[in-house]
Protein backbone atom coordinates (compact mmCIF):
# COMPACT_ATOMS: atom_id res chain seq x y z
CA UNK A 1 0.00 0.00 0.00
CA UNK A 2 2.55 2.00 1.33
CA UNK A 3 4.60 1.76 -2.50
CA UNK A 4 1.64 2.57 -4.25
CA UNK A 5 0.38 5.30 -2.58
CA UNK A 6 4.12 7.06 -2.86
CA UNK A 7 3.92 6.04 -6.94
CA UNK A 8 0.81 8.19 -7.04
CA UNK A 9 2.20 11.23 -5.26
CA UNK A 10 0.45 11.85 -2.03
CA UNK A 11 1.51 15.05 -0.25
CA UNK A 12 2.47 13.73 2.83
CA UNK A 13 2.59 10.00 3.67
CA UNK A 14 2.02 8.78 7.42
CA UNK A 15 2.66 5.09 8.19
CA UNK A 16 1.11 3.59 11.49
CA UNK A 17 3.01 0.45 12.72
CA UNK A 18 3.77 -1.31 16.40
CA UNK A 19 7.04 -2.69 14.78
CA UNK A 20 10.27 0.04 14.69
CA UNK A 21 12.34 -2.15 12.88
CA UNK A 22 9.04 -1.92 9.82
CA UNK A 23 8.71 1.67 10.38
CA UNK A 24 12.15 1.78 9.44
CA UNK A 25 11.46 -0.27 6.04
CA UNK A 26 8.68 2.19 5.65
CA UNK A 27 10.99 5.11 5.95
CA UNK A 28 13.24 3.30 3.68
CA UNK A 29 10.71 3.48 1.21
CA UNK A 30 9.05 6.67 1.34
CA UNK A 31 7.00 7.29 4.32
CA UNK A 32 7.31 10.77 4.92
CA UNK A 33 6.10 10.70 8.87
CA UNK A 34 5.75 7.18 11.09
CA UNK A 35 3.72 6.75 14.07
CA UNK A 36 3.96 3.76 16.71
CA UNK A 37 0.48 3.53 17.83
CA UNK A 38 1.51 1.86 20.96
CA UNK A 39 3.20 5.00 22.24
CA UNK A 40 0.95 7.73 23.60
CA UNK A 41 -0.01 10.50 21.80
CA UNK A 42 0.11 8.80 18.44
CA UNK A 43 -3.31 10.83 17.67
CA UNK A 44 -1.71 13.65 18.77
CA UNK A 45 1.68 13.51 15.75
CA UNK A 46 -1.24 12.89 13.53
CA UNK A 47 -2.79 16.08 13.79
CA UNK A 48 0.14 17.67 14.26
CA UNK A 49 1.16 16.54 11.52
CA UNK A 50 -1.78 17.61 9.55
CA UNK A 51 -2.70 21.05 10.72
CA UNK A 52 -5.06 19.84 13.28
CA UNK A 53 -7.28 18.65 11.15
CA UNK A 54 -6.81 14.71 10.32
CA UNK A 55 -5.89 13.17 7.41
CA UNK A 56 -7.61 13.20 4.22
CA UNK A 57 -7.40 9.24 3.42
CA UNK A 58 -6.61 6.68 5.82
CA UNK A 59 -5.31 2.90 4.47
CA UNK A 60 -5.83 -0.27 7.29
CA UNK A 61 -4.04 -2.95 6.24
CA UNK A 62 -5.16 -4.98 9.20
CA UNK A 63 -8.14 -6.14 9.46
CA UNK A 64 -8.44 -5.98 13.26
CA UNK A 65 -10.60 -3.97 15.10
CA UNK A 66 -7.60 -1.46 16.94
CA UNK A 67 -6.31 -0.96 13.93
CA UNK A 68 -9.66 0.03 12.14
CA UNK A 69 -10.31 2.40 15.35
CA UNK A 70 -7.37 4.05 14.63
CA UNK A 71 -7.78 4.64 10.87
CA UNK A 72 -11.25 6.12 11.79
CA UNK A 73 -9.88 7.98 14.53
CA UNK A 74 -7.30 9.65 11.95
CA UNK A 75 -9.48 10.67 9.65
CA UNK A 76 -10.54 14.54 9.23
CA UNK A 77 -14.23 15.71 8.99
CA UNK A 78 -15.36 14.14 5.91
CA UNK A 79 -12.47 12.18 5.55
CA UNK A 80 -12.24 8.14 3.42
CA UNK A 81 -11.17 5.38 5.07
CA UNK A 82 -10.31 2.10 2.60
CA UNK A 83 -10.24 -0.98 4.21
CA UNK A 84 -8.39 -3.90 2.94
CA UNK A 85 -7.05 -5.80 5.78
CA UNK A 86 -9.59 -9.12 5.93
CA UNK A 87 -8.06 -10.34 9.12
CA UNK A 88 -11.27 -10.37 11.35
CA UNK A 89 -15.14 -11.29 9.71
CA UNK A 90 -16.33 -8.76 12.59
CA UNK A 91 -14.68 -5.10 13.99
CA UNK A 92 -16.10 -2.90 16.62
CA UNK A 93 -16.48 0.83 15.04
CA UNK A 94 -18.25 3.67 16.45
CA UNK A 95 -21.12 4.59 13.96
CA UNK A 96 -21.60 7.80 16.24
CA UNK A 97 -18.12 8.98 14.53
CA UNK A 98 -18.89 7.79 10.97
CA UNK A 99 -22.38 9.88 11.10
CA UNK A 100 -21.67 12.78 12.89
CA UNK A 101 -18.24 13.32 10.87
CA UNK A 102 -19.52 12.37 7.80
CA UNK A 103 -16.43 9.57 7.53
CA UNK A 104 -16.97 7.16 4.65
CA UNK A 105 -15.55 3.51 4.00
CA UNK A 106 -14.54 1.80 0.98
CA UNK A 107 -13.33 -1.84 0.52
CA UNK A 108 -10.90 -3.15 -1.46
CA UNK A 109 -10.83 -6.89 -1.76
CA UNK A 110 -7.69 -8.59 -3.68
CA UNK A 111 -7.14 -8.41 -7.34
CA UNK A 112 -7.95 -9.68 -10.58
CA UNK A 113 -4.99 -10.97 -13.80
CA UNK A 114 -4.98 -7.74 -14.76
CA UNK A 115 -4.16 -5.46 -11.72
CA UNK A 116 -1.49 -8.32 -11.03
CA UNK A 117 -0.34 -7.61 -14.64
CA UNK A 118 0.21 -3.80 -13.88
CA UNK A 119 1.70 -4.22 -10.46
CA UNK A 120 4.44 -6.67 -12.23
CA UNK A 121 5.07 -4.04 -14.88
CA UNK A 122 5.54 -1.02 -12.49
CA UNK A 123 7.97 -3.18 -10.85
CA UNK A 124 9.79 -4.64 -13.75
CA UNK A 125 9.80 -0.43 -14.20
CA UNK A 126 11.05 0.94 -10.98
CA UNK A 127 8.28 2.75 -10.54
CA UNK A 128 7.47 0.49 -6.90
CA UNK A 129 10.17 0.21 -4.92
CA UNK A 130 9.61 -3.41 -3.30
CA UNK A 131 13.19 -4.54 -2.52
CA UNK A 132 12.91 -3.62 1.18
CA UNK A 133 10.46 -6.14 2.14
CA UNK A 134 11.76 -8.73 0.89
CA UNK A 135 13.32 -10.47 3.81
CA UNK A 136 13.87 -13.95 2.71
CA UNK A 137 14.62 -16.07 -0.45
CA UNK A 138 13.76 -19.59 0.08
CA UNK A 139 13.43 -22.75 -1.96
CA UNK A 140 9.89 -24.58 -2.19
CA UNK A 141 11.25 -27.25 -0.22
CA UNK A 142 11.29 -24.65 2.58
CA UNK A 143 7.88 -22.84 2.49
CA UNK A 144 6.35 -25.11 4.28
CA UNK A 145 8.37 -24.35 7.60
CA UNK A 146 8.18 -20.81 6.58
CA UNK A 147 4.72 -20.57 6.90
CA UNK A 148 5.06 -21.79 10.65
CA UNK A 149 7.45 -19.50 11.50
CA UNK A 150 5.21 -16.60 9.76
CA UNK A 151 2.22 -17.47 11.64
CA UNK A 152 3.79 -17.68 14.98
CA UNK A 153 7.18 -15.90 15.49
CA UNK A 154 7.80 -13.64 12.86
CA UNK A 155 10.22 -11.92 14.20
CA UNK A 156 11.90 -9.13 11.64
CA UNK A 157 10.23 -11.10 8.37
CA UNK A 158 7.86 -9.14 6.14
CA UNK A 159 8.00 -11.07 2.63
CA UNK A 160 9.59 -14.44 2.28
CA UNK A 161 9.98 -14.99 -1.67
CA UNK A 162 10.00 -18.43 -3.10
CA UNK A 163 12.18 -18.35 -5.45
CA UNK A 164 13.30 -21.23 -8.33
CA UNK A 165 15.58 -20.79 -11.32
CA UNK A 166 15.53 -23.84 -12.64
CA UNK A 167 11.98 -25.31 -12.32
CA UNK A 168 8.43 -24.55 -13.23
CA UNK A 169 5.61 -25.18 -11.27
CA UNK A 170 4.70 -27.66 -13.05
CA UNK A 171 7.46 -29.52 -12.08
CA UNK A 172 7.09 -30.09 -8.84
CA UNK A 173 5.77 -32.86 -6.72
CA UNK A 174 2.17 -32.54 -6.48
CA UNK A 175 2.30 -33.44 -2.54
CA UNK A 176 4.23 -30.70 -1.89
CA UNK A 177 2.06 -28.11 -3.32
CA UNK A 178 -0.68 -29.95 -1.09
CA UNK A 179 0.96 -29.56 1.51
CA UNK A 180 1.55 -25.97 1.05
CA UNK A 181 -1.93 -25.75 0.38
CA UNK A 182 -2.65 -27.30 3.29
CA UNK A 183 -0.51 -25.26 5.81
CA UNK A 184 -2.05 -22.19 3.89
CA UNK A 185 -5.63 -23.10 4.44
CA UNK A 186 -4.46 -24.49 8.22
CA UNK A 187 -2.33 -21.14 9.11
CA UNK A 188 -4.68 -18.65 7.03
CA UNK A 189 -1.78 -17.27 4.96
CA UNK A 190 -1.60 -16.84 1.77
CA UNK A 191 1.65 -18.45 -1.20
CA UNK A 192 1.05 -16.34 -4.27
CA UNK A 193 3.28 -18.00 -7.54
CA UNK A 194 3.82 -15.88 -10.42
CA UNK A 195 5.19 -17.85 -13.19
CA UNK A 196 7.54 -15.55 -15.16
CA UNK A 197 5.37 -11.92 -15.42
CA UNK A 198 1.83 -12.90 -17.09
CA UNK A 199 0.91 -15.74 -14.62
CA UNK A 200 -0.49 -15.87 -11.26
CA UNK A 201 -2.71 -18.08 -9.01
CA UNK A 202 -3.09 -18.31 -5.30
CA UNK A 203 -3.13 -21.84 -3.13
CA UNK A 204 -5.34 -21.32 -0.10
CA UNK A 205 -5.02 -19.10 2.72
CA UNK A 206 -7.05 -15.98 3.71
CA UNK A 207 -7.59 -12.99 1.43
CA UNK A 208 -4.92 -10.87 2.52
CA UNK A 209 -1.91 -9.74 1.39
CA UNK A 210 0.44 -12.70 0.87
CA UNK A 211 3.02 -13.85 3.15
CA UNK A 212 4.50 -15.74 0.44
CA UNK A 213 5.23 -14.74 -2.71
CA UNK A 214 6.57 -17.44 -4.97
CA UNK A 215 8.63 -16.20 -8.20
CA UNK A 216 9.37 -18.62 -10.67
CA UNK A 217 11.34 -16.72 -13.74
Amino acid sequence: ALACVKMKGAAKIILSDLSDYRLGIAREMGADVTVNPGNSGWKAQILAQTGGKGVDVAIEAVGAAPTVQQAMAALRFGGRAIWIGNNKPFVDVDMQEIVTRELSIQGSFLYGYEEFKTVVGLVNQGRIHVAPLISKEVSMEETPAYFEKLAKDPGNLIKVVMVDQEESVMGYDEKLIKKLEDKAQKLRRDVVISIGVGVAGHIGGSNSSADIVAVFP
